[in-house]
């Protein structure tokens, strides 16, 4: 039998979800030590709950694998609680929840020094966060991954994922699942594919002399997947160079101005 909260070994928890309902949120704690998990569910607005909570983040000893929050009120008690909170360490977090500005209100305190991960599902909401806002709280955060779940991707979320992505090292990979796309501003933006396979089409934008921006639009699954990599640095053999016509009359106009 799974101990209750006041019984459970909180130094050894792994992950921490909390679900609100209406007029209820529930709390689910995974542990090292336990196979199953702990759930306790309270009124949204108790102080049991909010004492609870800080009782969880005071007592861990290590870094979240995971931390939950899946929230379908748009006017919630506890994502306002939660912004209101210490850092939480963790190194992914997933957020379920009514649209970009209740993200906006967890991001901030996450600690960015673990943090690895983020998966996003915005549930009645198109619309992404200011981007100057995020880049300031993760201003000193560099490699992080996001998996993001919406409606459309109108124009303007295609125009801030490509400014955060390129004027910024915040994030390495950012994939994004839609239902609806507008193709003619996305074309617009990104460009003609450069690549054409089966099921997908690759784009590829210059960043700068030692990476590109490569959009991946996966046909089959409504998926675009936008990442920097590394400009390959293509070699010239020996065999061009000597087929070369310019490359030999520089080396021999070189070769003459050098008194040997």
């Amino acid at each position: 039998m799974v101990p209750m909260l006041g019984q459970a070994p909180l130094d050894h928890i792994k992950s921490v979800s909390i679900v609100e309902k209406v007029k209820r949120v529930l709390i689910c704690l995974g542990f090292y030590t336990l196979a199953d998990p702990l759930e306790q569910e309270y009124e949204s607005d108790s102080e049991q709950f909010q004492e609870d909570f800080r009782k969880i983040l005071n007592q861990r000893d290590s870094v979240l694998q995971e931390f939950k929050v899946r929230c379908d009120q748009q006017d919630s008690n506890v994502i306002d609680f939660l912004s209101n909170q210490p850092k939480i360490p963790t190194e992914k977090v997933t957020l379920e929840v009514a649209d970009s500005r209740q993200a906006m209100q967890i991001f901030p305190v996450l600690d960015v020094g673990p943090l690895k991960s983020i998966d996003l599902k915005l549930k009645n909401d198109s619309q992404l966060w200011d981007d100057q806002r995020l880049i300031q709280v993760w201003r000193d955060k560099e490699g992080l991954e996001m998996e993001i779940i919406l409606e459309e991707l109108i124009k303007e979320n295609m125009e801030y994922l490509k400014k955060i992505l390129t004027n910024s090292r915040i994030f390495r990979k950012i994939s994004i699942y839609f239902e609806k796309i507008d193709l003619g501003q996305f074309n617009k933006l990104f460009g003609q594919p450069s690549e054409i396979l089966e099921n997908s089409e690759i784009r590829k934008s210059w960043i700068s002399r030692e990476e590109n921006l490569r959009i991946h639009r996966d046909l089959l699954r409504n998926r675009i997947q936008f990442s920097r990599e590394p400009v390959e640095q293509r070699r010239v053999s020996a065999l061009e160079v000597l087929s070369n016509s310019t490359i030999l009359g520089n080396v021999a106009k070189f070769l003459n101005g050098i008194d040997l």
